[in-house]
């Protein structure tokens, strides 16, 4: 089976889908397209990106101690880290 090349990343208060590549990170993915996702260290260890996902799923490629297990249960996710698996709807703090 072939896995689609790329997904498409909805931001909460954003008007348009952005394309989101299985090989960029979320973070890549959402400032490629011209938005501006608060971040800081791009390797998961500060939180400053952290965001939830109200749908869809993610992959991390390295373990990250920034996220408590509740907070992952709560679906948030480390865009600069998270690599989408499918389409997938995002809320930021600042949004």
């Amino acid at each position: 089976m072939d896995l689609p090349k790329s997904y498409t990343a909805h931001v909460e208060g954003q008007a348009q889908d952005i394309p989101a590549p299985r090989t960029l990170t979320l973070l890549d993915a959402l400032e490629l397209a011209g938005i501006d996702w608060p971040s800081s260290c791009r390797d998961g260890s500060c939180g400053t990106c952290m965001g939830r996902l109200t749908s869809g799923r993610v992959r991390y490629e390295h373990e990250f101690i920034v996220l408590s297990d509740q907070d992952v249960a709560d679906g948030y996710v480390l865009p600069c880290v998270a690599y989408p698996e499918s389409d997938v709807d995002l809320e930021g703090s600042s949004f």
